[in-house]
């Protein structure tokens, strides 16, 4: 499996513009609930095919301590992914590259799924991820704008 999306909720337009400050923020993946697997094998994937002199494909061990699970098709959170090793991948390490294995945890998460949403450090990478983005109006009436952007 490759790159999960990454969610993010600004304040202002202007922060969203600049990717600043946003006020919650995860990796996640959608899964079928009724069918959610043991064990989950990711890499990062960079696709930069786009007809310009600079193209590649970069892969890269996947960085994240925590991915969201949420139920295809809506924003329901119905657990985490956490990686089966106690290794710190960074980009362009020396650990050799592999899928790296993660398993799901469906009850009892929601204490390490708050601090990756609220308060872990966050890198929005934008050629490996999808974004999708919300904008909190200042007017508390109006409805939330949904951004998604694709990498």
């Amino acid at each position: 499996m490759y790159n999960p999306k990454t969610y993010m909720v600004f304040n202002s337009r202007e922060d969203f513009k600049l990717l600043r400050s946003p006020q919650n923020h995860y990796y996640y993946l959608e899964v079928d609930s009724s069918n959610i697997m043991t064990e989950y094998q990711i890499m990062l994937a960079s696709d930069r095919m786009d007809g310009t002199e600079d193209q590649s494909i970069e892969v890269y061990n996947s960085v994240y301590q925590v991915i969201i699970l949420r139920k295809t098709g809506t924003s329901e959170i119905i657990g985490i992914l956490k990686p089966n090793d106690a290794d710190k991948f960074a980009f362009n390490d020396e650990h050799n590259l592999i899928y790296r294995k993660y398993k799901p945890v469906l009850s009892g998460y929601e204490s390490e799924m708050f601090k990756a949403i609220f308060e872990d450090e966050f890198h929005y990478y934008p050629f490996l991820s999808d974004l999708e983005a919300v904008v909190l109006n200042q007017d508390k009436q109006s409805t939330p704008t949904k951004i998604i952007k694709p990498n």
